[in-house]
């Protein structure tokens, strides 16, 4: 059920970025990088990536929509802190596993 719930909303997250159109810069004047992927690379004018080794994810949010919640309301809060948990700790681990195969 936890890999269903996933796939689902990265195909959600993967069709909203696609339909998005990516301006070629930012409010605060970053610049659109030329990328094989389909969602935007931005970075600063001049500023080049090959220094860096590693990155570093900060916590990943889940939220429900307030109509979820509502549907659902015979789960208790320590029931959704759990989904939530779940949900959060699948997503980062399908990411590195991502990251760390196609990106070595």
């Amino acid at each position: 059920m936890r890999l269903v719930t996933l796939a689902a909303s990265l195909l959600l997250l993967g069709g909203a970025l696609q339909a998005q159109v990516m301006p070629d810069t930012t409010e605060d004047g970053l610049v659109r990088a030329p990328s094989s992927r389909k969602v935007g690379v931005y970075r600063a004018p001049g500023a080049a990536f090959s220094q860096y080794q590693r990155i570093e994810f900060g916590p990943i949010t889940v939220k429900f929509r307030k109509s979820w919640e509502r549907n659902n309301s015979r789960l208790r809060e320590d029931d959704l802190e759990k989904i939530r948990g779940d949900m959060a700790s699948s997503f980062r681990s399908e990411l590195v596993e991502e990251l760390v195969k196609r990106g070595g």
